[in-house]
């Protein structure tokens, strides 16, 4: 039996020698499909200021410990299809001592790495330093971490020493390292993570993804799932001293760590945005919640439109935040549990603004914090909680078995009508409502669904922001328009930031000169009345 293995892989291997093209040394121009399969038979790289084009449907079979760089100012533009990817690998059973990896090493910022599979690496499968890289619709699976940083780090992706990456749309799976098996980054980087899956990945710290001492991440949109490690295994941030992070809209679920949660992010600067995320069916046996913070100065942490639900950790349950100020509104914190004692939220050493949000069913106290340190208002907390409109009632999630946290509501088909539905702070609208979204009619919703838009108090054509509309705002929108002196009022309105409203009076949502003829018209008598920004309804004050 053995003999006849050997035989295949020697018949194999022959096979493949006879069908490919050797690779080797300098490379620029084209990378034709015609001579696909490439055997690289020792290093190659495209030189200082030279550029590389790789067709669709190649495949680069790395025979031993070699790499392939992109030198100082040249470009690799290796842009695959979704049938016909770009393949960079070895075969590990005739390789057993793998390739080295890819390496972008101060090149231009037009390369790009589209519809390709990067595998198989032993010093991360894709690592860029002093420069720019899209990376978009690759598959990046089982490699090994290199030795940066602190040493096999970075498996799947590394971004080192003032680099930016966007990835997008990848699948980052089943890559090992020490720190940051699926993606790593140190030094003044700044990364866009959007729609990704990251799965499936392991380490010690950030299974995940793991960034130290970088400018920032915008961490949208992606599938973090069922990465093992010791710490923040599925976003792991740390040490970001001038950094600022948002984590918006992702799925995180069925990680696992032995220590901390989830995600961790300690020792920040310039804050933290969490927001729209399903954090779900984590495990961390030993310490620490499903989200832990520690020491975000300046700007603090905003966390709204969250589900934390249903975490199991020794120490800890749902949020657990140290020397840092909170703002957190709209969230569901529910059904964690904790060992050794746990809470909703934990808040040591900082301050804490607690608004429509649900604590529900965790293990230990709902709230813990210093009720000098924490203002809580409009909330459902089981077993109740001082402040102005908090509840304490079961707030009738729709199924939570099957993950579903909205409120019930008969409108929707439901039996019974949730107590938090309108019962949130009449500051706050629900920014959508429908059965998939908010359903207040009369003030925000309770709860992750509800709230997310703060209506804007002011006068339809009120320009100078004295009250009324009258003549005196049509010439001063006038020296606006020729001046730029400063608006009157600005609000902040969905799909309109720092939006001029009260110069808005045909309903475009833009302040402009039309704007001015529509208000002399109007003024004159013959003209239409004054109309609002649809997206900026006004709150008259």
């Amino acid at each position: 039996m053995r003999k006849a293995v050997f035989l295949l892989c020697a018949l194999l291997f022959l096979l493949r020698i006879g069908l490919a093209t050797e690779l080797s040394g300098p490379l620029t121009g084209n990378l034709p499909l015609s001579g696909s399969p490439y055997q690289v038979v020792g290093d190659i790289w495209v030189p200082q200021s030279g550029s590389l084009v790789i067709e669709p449907g190649v495949a680069l079979d790395f025979q031993g410990y070699c790499k392939f760089s992109i030198k100082q100012g040249a470009t690799l533009q290796a842009v695959g299809t979704a049938a016909d990817s770009i393949v960079f690998s070895c075969d590990t059973l005739l390789n057993p001592q793998k390739w080295v990896g890819i390496r972008f090493d101060a090149s231009a910022s037009n390369s790009v790495m589209q519809y390709c599979r990067v595998e198989n690496a032993k010093e991360s499968g894709i690592a860029l330093i002093h420069c720019s890289l899209l990376v978009q619709n690759c598959l990046i699976t089982n490699n090994r971490g290199g030795d940066w940083y602190y040493g096999d780090s970075g498996a799947g992706i590394a971004c080192l020493e003032n680099s930016n990456a966007v990835i997008r749309n990848c699948t980052i799976s089943g890559n090992v390292a020490g720190v940051g098996g699926g993606i790593f980054a140190a030094t003044d980087c700044y990364l866009t993570i959007e729609g990704n899956d990251i799965s499936h990945n392991a380490n010690y710290y950030g299974a995940g993804i793991y960034i130290v001492d970088c400018v920032g991440a915008d961490i949208k949109n992606n599938n973090i799932s069922d990465n093992i490690g010791d710490d923040g295994t599925a976003i792991n941030l740390a040490w970001n001293e001038s950094g600022r992070f948002s984590i918006v809209a992702n799925f995180i679920a069925r990680n696992e760590a032995l220590y901390s949660g989830p995600i961790m992010y300690l020792n920040g600067a310039n804050g933290l945005v969490m927001k729209d995320n399903v954090i779900a069916h984590n495990i961390s046996p030993m310490f620490f919640s499903a989200v832990y913070i520690c020491q975000i100065a300046e700007d603090g942490v905003v966390m709204t439109g969250n589900l934390i639900v249903s975490n199991v950790n020794n120490h800890g349950g749902g949020v657990d935040i140290q020397s840092s100020n909170l703002v957190f509104v709209n969230n569901v914190i529910a059904n964690n549990s904790a060992a050794a004692g746990g809470r909703g939220v934990q808040l040591r050493y900082g301050h804490a603004e607690i608004k429509n949000s649900i604590f529900w069913n965790n293990h230990g106290s709902e709230i813990d914090a210093d009720p000098e340190s924490v203002d809580v208002s409009y909330c459902d907390v089981e077993g109740g909680y001082p402040g102005v409109g908090n509840i304490d009632t079961d707030p009738l999630f729709r199924d939570t078995t099957s993950g579903d946290y909205h409120l019930m509501t008969t409108v929707c088909g439901d039996p019974f009508d949730s107590p938090c539905i309108d019962a949130g702070s009449p500051e706050f609208w629900d920014e959508l409502v429908d059965c998939d979204h908010g359903l207040g009619s009369q003030a925000s919703d309770i709860g992750a669904y509800g709230g997310g838009f703060k209506p804007c108090s002011y006068v339809v054509g009120d320009a100078n922001d004295n009250g009324s509309a009258d003549g005196v705002d049509v010439v001063y929108l006038v020296n606006y328009f020729k001046l730029g002196i400063a608006p009157g009022y600005i609000c902040d309105c969905p799909e309109a930031d720092d939006f001029y409203a009260p110069a808005d009076v045909n309903g475009s949502c833009e302040a402009n000169g039309v704007d001015v003829i529509y208000y002399v018209n109007f003024l004159k008598g013959y003209g239409p009345g004054l109309t609002f920004c649809p997206e900026c309804p006004p709150i008259l004050k």
